[in-house]
């Protein structure tokens, strides 16, 4: 139960931190159709990203010729060990953006 809230506050996060980065770039452009909402365009590139890097490792396992177990036990959670680690990379990937544009910056 506690790995789920977990991972519902790290989705959270990454999905406001992604709406802010989003908030950001497309402040300065002037709308020419109804868009849709920074949240629904945060949650479809959230799982966008998941899925593409999902694709990436199971072409890594698949041509490595690796073995893994087909469900990993997280707090009696089963996941595929290749989608637990897409959707954390995916959860992690805006705050790594963040920290890069930090010391870019100069750390200020």
């Amino acid at each position: 139960m506690l790995s789920l809230i977990v991972l519902f506050i790290a989705i959270a996060a990454s999905l406001t931190q992604r709406v802010r980065l989003k908030r950001r770039t497309t402040a300065s452009e002037f709308p020419e159709h109804a868009k849709p909402s920074p949240l629904s365009e945060a949650l479809q590139e959230l799982i966008g990203m998941a899925g593409g890097i999902y694709l990436s490792l199971l072409l890594l396992i698949t041509f490595l010729q690796l073995e893994l177990p087909d469900k990993l036990d997280l707090y009696g959670l089963e996941i595929s060990p290749l989608a637990f680690a897409a959707l954390v990379l995916a959860i992690i990937q805006p705050f790594i953006i963040k920290i890069i544009e930090y010391f870019k910056k100069g750390g200020r």
